[in-house]
């Protein structure tokens, strides 16, 4: 069983499914059947495959000493990289297929997503960026942007799509008086999402969600 500031330091990383995770004790209950315990979930970005997990799905143990980097001219997002490993004594090679999606560099989804009335009418729309560049949380110092500028994506939808969309360059929207009426007027009143979406240098980020009533 480890401790938690072992876990803190990134020990016993592993990928299920989509999902990095990190588990502080393991349970042999059958052969190659392991239970898992104390959990650390959704790891650097993942909490979006939280829920998208299906028996039988590909596990791995990340160990950060045997990673090896494969360079940038092999790996095109949107194609798929074929891979052949051989160990010290193997005769055959083991292969691997992998779609390659661009998650690594795709912003992480904001937090701490929040309205705020203007006083005037309208919301103040705010949230807490994440960085592809830093993990942890140094008190008194940001994490680093790890992108070129900051700029992000807002989108608003309800149940006949999206209606409005903006575009801002600090962590923060207006959503003035004005655009409420108007949005109501055009039959975009109660139930309505929010969609926050960090801009990367390769890729637009995963949203983070709110809900609101207008």
């Amino acid at each position: 069983m480890l401790f938690r500031s072992a876990l803190i330091r990134g020990a016993n990383l592993c990928l299920a499914g989509n999902e990095l995770l990190q588990f502080g004790a393991a349970d042999l209950v059958a052969p190659r059947q392991y239970r898992l315990h104390q959990l650390l979930r959704g790891r650097r970005g993942s909490e979006w495959a939280m829920t998208a997990h299906s028996a039988g799905e590909a596990f791995l143990l990340i160990d950060a000493d045997t990673l090896a980097t494969v360079a940038g001219e092999y790996v095109h997002i949107g194609e798929v990289l074929d891979m052949l490993a051989i160990g010290r004594g193997d005769a055959v090679p083991a292969g691997a297929a992998l779609f390659v999606t661009g998650e690594a560099v795709r912003p992480l989804a904001p937090v701490g997503i929040r309205a705020e009335s203007d006083g005037a009418g309208g919301l103040l729309i705010r949230w807490t960026r994440r960085s592809r560049a830093g993990w942890r949380w140094l008190d008194g110092v940001e994490a680093p942007l790890g992108e070129e500028s900051e700029s992000y994506d807002i989108r608003l939808s309800d149940a006949d799509g999206v209606f409005r969309s903006h575009s801002a360059l600090s962590p923060q929207w207006h959503y003035e008086a004005a655009m409420i009426a108007a949005d109501a007027a055009a039959g975009h009143s109660g139930p309505v999402e929010v969609s926050v979406c960090q801009r990367g240098i390769y890729a637009l980020g995963r949203p983070g969600k709110l809900n609101i009533l207008i």
